[in-house]
């Protein structure tokens, strides 16, 4: 679900303009139509890119082929999690908010939460769309 897509990456990108000063951004992805390869996408992205005056690029990796560090960062920050639940079996989390609490001190990978109500929201500010032609062939070379 694209809104779902967005609404995951929102914050990352807001972060990375207005505290890292941020003006160009490339997004590196596999190519799945329902999350990231379709209008949706493309509206948020060109909405996002004009009202911070940034240039955003989606480069969107053929189907099979891996994610190179994105893959590598993910995986850490998972044995981390994986370790604070390991490390106090008898502890509990009540929340995944609560459980990145217990991570956040022991690296810099930052992940940003979000909920249901987000995603609605994401969902309500969207115009109805129109097909963008030819966005299924999209997709960047690894040779």
């Amino acid at each position: 679900m694209a809104e779902a897509a967005w609404t995951g990456i929102h914050s990352l990108l807001t972060d990375l303009v207005h505290e890292h000063k941020v003006t160009t951004i490339n997004i590196i992805s596999d190519s799945p139509m329902s999350q990231y390869r379709n209008k949706t996408i493309m509206y948020l992205m060109k909405k996002f890119a004009s009202e911070h005056q940034v240039k955003v690029k989606w480069i969107y990796l053929e189907s099979g082929h891996g994610k190179g560090v994105a893959g590598a960062v993910g995986a850490a920050r998972k044995r981390m999690l994986d370790d604070a639940v390991a490390f106090d079996p008898d502890g509990s989390f009540e929340n995944a908010l609560d459980l990145l609490k217990a991570t956040d001190n022991s690296t810099d990978i930052r992940l940003f939460i979000y909920n249901k109500s987000d995603i609605e929201t994401v969902k309500k500010s969207i115009p109805k769309l129109t097909t963008v032609k030819g966005t299924a062939s999209f997709h960047a070379n690894s040779h």
